[in-house]
Formats: C-alpha cells, structure tokens, sequence
C-alpha cells in the first residue's frame, strides 16, 4: 500500500508571488497617478503665466530741446504709445498726472486696485496647499497599503513555513507507521 505524496501538493510561492505583484501593481499606480496629476497642474499654470505675461514695448529715449517756439495751438506727438497692464479688469484706482503734466521714468502714474487679483492670488495659493495635502495623504496611503502588504506577506510566509513543518511532521509519522506495518507483516 502506497501513501500520497503530500509534500508535492503544497503549492507556497505562487500565492506569495501573486500578492507581492499585485502590492508592486497598486503602488505603481497610485505613484504614476500622481505623477500624472502634478505634472499636468504644472503644465496649465505656465501655460497661464506665459499667456499673461505677452505684452508689447519699445524703448523709450531721452533727447533735449534745443529750439522753442512760441505759438497757440494744439500740439500733438508724432509718436504715441498706448500704455497697459497685464492685469485685465481690474479698475484704475488712482491716476497721480493730468494731461499735459511732465512724468519722470520710473515714476507711478496709475495704481490698479489689486484687491481682485489678491483674493485670486489666495484662492490660488489655497487650492495649491490643498491640493500638496491631497497629493501627501495619498502618499501616505499607498505607504499604508504597502506596508500593510508586506506585513500580510510576511505573516502569509511565517504561516506556509509553519504549514510545512507541520506537513513534513505528518509525512514523517504517516511513513514511520507504513514502515512498523510492513515490518509486523513480514
């Protein structure tokens, strides 16, 4: 009489295996995810800067006078420049010359009220801190699960080693009792 063969029927490093790969699988998703996400926000605000920051100059240069004339009459420049801000609707809050008054460079001629633009630039800065938080509780979650799946891995592995201890145990007794039988048969 022959006994089954149990030691063969123990199949330990397929599942093993199959949970680590599946733990590899979802890390790199949710870290690709991300990856994905940021570089795409990353993407749009350059892309508004650089839309925003398009405006055309000319270099302005300083000359003397050195005739006058002393006439009545309107006087009109042969070359004018329009002058705007890159910022689009917002009101002009405060205009510091008239027409006809003389302006240094570097002086301030208009002051923009900017409270719209400081209420965008905290809803800006806002959604960004948010979205760092989101992007690092994800983070940490997929480390959780990671470090959750190792812990299980190893569990998993402490267990099939017991398992088969304990199988190679009962294959021992299963063959010494096979060997005392044929001995008392003979």
């Amino acid at each position: 009489m022959k006994l089954p063969d149990i030691a063969s029927k123990i199949k330990l490093p397929g599942r093993k295996k199959k949970k680590w790969i599946l733990a590899g699988g979802v890390l790199v998703l949710i870290v690709g995810g991300l990856g994905i996400h940021s570089y795409s926000k990353a993407k749009a605000a350059k892309e508004k800067m650089t839309a925003m920051s398009q405006v055309e100059t000319t270099q302005v240069t300083r000359q003397d006078l050195v005739d006058s004339i002393s006439v009545t009459g309107t006087i009109a420049s042969a070359d004018s420049r329009d002058v705007s801000a890159i910022a689009s609707n917002v009101e002009v809050q405060t205009v510091n010359y008239k027409v006809g008054d003389y302006v240094n460079a570097g002086d301030t001629v208009v002051v923009l009220d900017s409270t719209d633009l400081k209420l965008k630039l905290t809803e800006t800065q806002n959604n960004q801190a948010l979205s760092t938080y989101n992007e690092n509780k994800s983070i940490e979650t997929a480390s959780e699960s990671y470090e959750q799946a190792v812990e299980d891995g190893t569990d998993d592995y402490s267990k099939a080693v017991k398992n088969e201890a304990q199988a190679k145990e009962d294959l021992q007794d299963a063959e010494d009792v096979l060997q005392r039988q044929q001995r008392s048969e003979y």
